[in-house]
């Protein structure tokens, strides 16, 4: 890529401009005016600094700002201060300027005497942006950029174009022109950048764009959402198939029907079909129909039980040419317990009596959270706070999960009465614990108060009654078979 050497940088003959001459006995007093900064964001300050040559005696010095409107102010009248600390309060294009002048000659009011410094621009919220007409063309086609910016007054655009070969492609000299169409002779990535400045000012630089240029359709490239695919029976993911050119682009313009095919079946996958709902299992030799729009085709698939390669093909034929193919592989590794799965039913444990159950499910996930087909992975459970197993302790007790059989259920119970936060902990020697914790609380005791009215719409000397209800925590009526009957104040 070209090397970018900042977001605004002055064009070579702007910084030429502003360099005095050396000074001699004939040449004018001159004063340089230079910034911290040619581009900063709202409300950031800038660093003027004024340097005059070919004035003897002391010297007072004054800053000047025009501001985006086109109206000029007095920042700094004249003082022995030869730098200024600003901060524009607005967006836009700025132009500063300073004044110099000998004491005596202020002292004097000579104001021939004065020497002014060349403007200096100032972008405050400068922005600049690239969009193409396309992410992807063929090669001949036509594309187009597009560029804008943001508080660049009388904004002239430059675009800079890299072709697949490493070709750079100007777009010519600064104009009020914001588009360009490069040419797109060559297959592959063309990158792009676009300066914006205004007329006299620095540039400031977009970020870069890319797009692709591709040839004739050449053959059919296979690609996985997955990079892990385990036998585990269960996980889908989303094969694409790419009609392609040489160089691998993926030919966007194109759109047929095709076919693949799973020529040997060996157990890597298990079914295919376009709706994850409605899956076809997978037989030795079987094809599917494939539609190809914009280039590419997509098709789910599930995951066998075998670890195993199955070896994909693709078939399509262009409306003019030979027939295009591609094979692509998906190997299912073997599953691997990675971590303990604890589930619950229960949001809370009712303690009002003793037996009340909260109940669980235990299983061992693969390494993409899928339940393990096989293996037998006894764990220890324990609980921590108000509650119990069936033996009337705590535990640890064991509980087993068996591969390919179905979560292994698990039941907590309450104890009369206690009350409070109970953790139920599943661990094992190799794997991470894990907990659950819910609240075991007094079934059926209020939680909040409700009240309503009669009437809501009173007048003055009207009356009207409310009725207050004892509401549970998930808002509903408490039961009242089990209504706390102590009396409230409200």
């Amino acid at each position: 890529m070209r090397k970018w050497l900042g977001a605004a940088i002055c064009a070579p003959w702007i910084a030429l401009s502003l360099v005095p001459a050396p000074v001699s006995a004939s040449t004018l007093p001159t004063l340089l005016l230079t910034e911290s900064a040619s581009s900063i964001a709202m409300k950031a300050p800038v660093h003027l600094t004024a340097t005059a040559q070919g004035l003897s005696g002391p010297l007072d010095y004054g800053f000047w700002v025009e501001n985006p409107s086109g109206h000029w102010s007095e920042l700094q009248t004249m003082s022995p201060n030869r730098t200024y600390t600003y901060t524009p309060t607005a967006p836009g294009t700025y132009w500063l300027a300073a004044t110099v002048m000998t004491q005596k000659a202020f002292r004097l009011r000579d104001w021939k005497a004065v020497r002014d410094s060349l403007r200096v621009p100032l972008y405050v919220g400068a922005t600049a942006a690239i969009t193409p007409s396309s992410a992807s063309v063929p090669i001949n086609g036509a594309l187009t950029l597009l560029g804008t910016s943001a508080n660049i007054s009388d904004a002239l655009y430059q675009f800079w174009v890299e072709t697949p070969q490493g070709t750079w492609i100007a777009s010519g000299h600064y104009s009020s022109t914001s588009t360009f169409s490069p040419p797109v002779a060559q297959p592959g990535l063309y990158q792009a950048i676009v300066d914006v400045k205004t007329p006299g000012g620095p540039y400031v630089q977009s970020s870069e764009v890319d797009w692709h240029a591709y040839g004739p359709p050449s053959a059919i490239q296979f690609r996985q959402s997955r990079t892990t695919w385990v036998a585990d029976d269960a996980e889908e993911e989303t094969l694409t198939a790419s009609v392609v050119d040489a160089e691998g682009d993926v030919v966007t313009n194109y759109h047929g029907v095709g076919t693949i095919t799973d020529a040997m079946a060996n157990g890597a996958l298990s079914a295919w079909g376009t709706d994850s709902a409605n899956l076809t299992p997978i037989t030795a030799g079987l094809s599917t129909p494939i539609a190809f729009k914009n280039g590419e085709a997509t098709l789910i698939v599930q995951a066998g039980s075998t670890t195993a390669t199955d070896t994909m093909t693709g078939e399509t034929t262009p409306a003019s040419g030979a027939v295009l193919s591609g094979t692509g592989q998906i190997t299912a590794l073997a599953q691997v317990a990675t971590r303990i799965q604890l589930t619950t039913t229960s949001s809370y444990l009712i303690a009002n009596e003793s037996g009340n159950p909260a109940n669980y499910a235990v299983s061992v996930l693969d390494q993409v959270g899928e339940p393990m087909l096989s293996g037998t992975y006894p764990r220890s459970a324990s609980i921590e706070g108000p509650g119990q197993f069936q033996d009337l302790t705590p535990g640890p007790d064991s509980v087993t999960y068996t591969g390919g059989s179905g979560a292994t259920p698990l039941t907590v119970y309450s104890i009369a009465a206690l009350t409070g936060p109970m953790t139920l902990t599943i661990a094992g020697d190799n794997l991470p614990s894990a907990a659950v914790t819910v609240p075991a609380i007094l079934g059926g005791q209020p939680y909040r108060m409700g009240v309503s009215a009669a009437q809501t719409t009173l007048k003055n000397g009207d009356s009207t009654t409310l009725t207050l209800t004892q509401l549970t925590s998930a808002g509903g009526v408490s039961d009242p078979a089990s209504l706390d009957n102590s009396g409230y104040v409200v």
